[in-house]
């Protein structure tokens, strides 16, 4: 184990809880007064050793020395459990409480929290989340419990996790068993306090997302859909100050990013289809029967040069629409074509009969 910048002050300390079995009560008791007075010299060494360096320097540097004793006491305790260590962790773990709550921002949030602290709080929260009595996730879908606890182990067990995230954790809880109490408490419920808690962890914004689109497949308007849930995403208040993840996107704005380029990918595609409508290259007022003999004249005629009719016939169906369909199917063009109907080439007639009239006109 690598030794803190104030192990001579501690050397002392370690040998007695290494020696504890041998010691006398009234040892034990003298040092145990002793140790209530450790502050002292923690802050004093720290000051020496920290010369002009800033606050933070001092106050993490104890933090750092108090967290690795614990560890230390912890890992004795493993082997060997005493009520003298578990006295001496005591003091170590009361003051370390009042350290942070003295030194507010200078208190490294982000370090590791000691083996002997976590442990209690991480037996609390598991009787919470694992199926029991006092299970917190009843009424709630499968995939999101399943998602929720993958969540917790993942981000507790590093060996333990930073201080910010074990309160989060602990507020979190809290949380839930007050929404518990609430009698339309379900999935919905828990999912909207999961995010107002900016649970920013990738596989629950993941889980939140893939629901979004599950109800988009009985949706009749994409466009539509996502905006009414960027709306409904963006009414949600946050908690000030909690986060899971420290290096990620907030919750909220991870999930607000999604569905806007979903919604604009949506409103592109209309667009793109509208476009496409508008931009038709050849738009008739014929039928498909019609339009087929109108191609053949133009064709059997000489008016349109082509070395393949199917080829021909392909990009006619492809690249026009008539008043009734805005989409003409290949195969119908391609038997119109070949097996002109009657009554088809009777309209073109009198078509044929107003282009005639048309162009004697223009010589004149």
């Amino acid at each position: 184990m690598e030794q803190p910048i104030l192990f001579p002050v501690n050397d002392q300390l370690l040998q007695i809880i290494e020696e504890a079995p041998r010691l006398t009560a009234q040892d034990e008791k003298k040092i145990i007064a002793e140790t209530k007075q450790l502050n002292i010299r923690y802050i004093r060494e720290v000051c020496s050793a920290a010369a002009k360096q800033s606050i933070s320097y001092v106050i993490q540097g104890v933090q750092y020395v108090i967290c690795w004793l614990l560890n230390s006491i912890h890992e004795k305790q493993q082997k060997n459990h005493t009520l003298f260590r578990e006295k001496i962790a005591t003091q170590l773990t009361s003051f370390l409480a009042f350290l942070q709550q003295q030194s507010g921002s200078w208190f490294n949030l982000d370090a590791p929290m000691p083996h002997s602290i976590w442990q209690p709080i991480h037996e609390k929260i598991q009787v919470k989340i694992e199926p029991g009595k006092a299970f917190l996730l009843n009424d709630i879908e499968q995939d999101l419990v399943a998602v929720f606890q993958n969540i917790y182990t993942d981000t507790t067990t590093h060996p333990t996790p930073s201080f910010k995230q074990a309160h989060y954790w602990q507020a979190l809880i809290q949380a839930l068993c007050l929404e518990q109490e609430h009698p339309q408490y379900d999935t919905a419920r828990c999912i909207l306090l999961l995010i107002r808690y900016n649970c920013n962890h990738p596989a629950f914004i993941r889980y939140v997302f893939s629901r979004y689109l599950l109800a988009l497949d009985t949706s009749r308007n994409p466009h539509q859909h996502w905006q009414e849930a960027l709306l409904h995403i963006n009414r949600i208040i946050p908690e000030k100050e909690t986060v899971l993840l420290v290096k990620e996107p907030d919750c909220k704005s991870a999930l607000m990013q999604l569905i806007q380029t979903e919604m604009d990918a949506s409103h592109f595609s209309d667009k793109a289809k509208n476009i496409m409508q508008v931009s038709c290259p050849f738009q008739y007022a014929l039928s498909v029967t019609q339009l087929a003999v109108w191609l053949r004249m133009q064709t059997d005629s000489g008016m349109i040069e082509h070395h393949n009719t199917t080829d021909l016939i392909r990009y006619f169906a492809e690249n026009a629409s008539t008043n009734r369909n805005q989409s003409i199917a290949f195969k119908s063009l391609y038997n119109k074509y070949h097996q002109p109907e009657r009554s088809a080439v009777q309209i073109m007639l009198e078509y044929n009969v107003r282009m005639q009239k048309i162009l004697k006109d223009l010589l004149q």
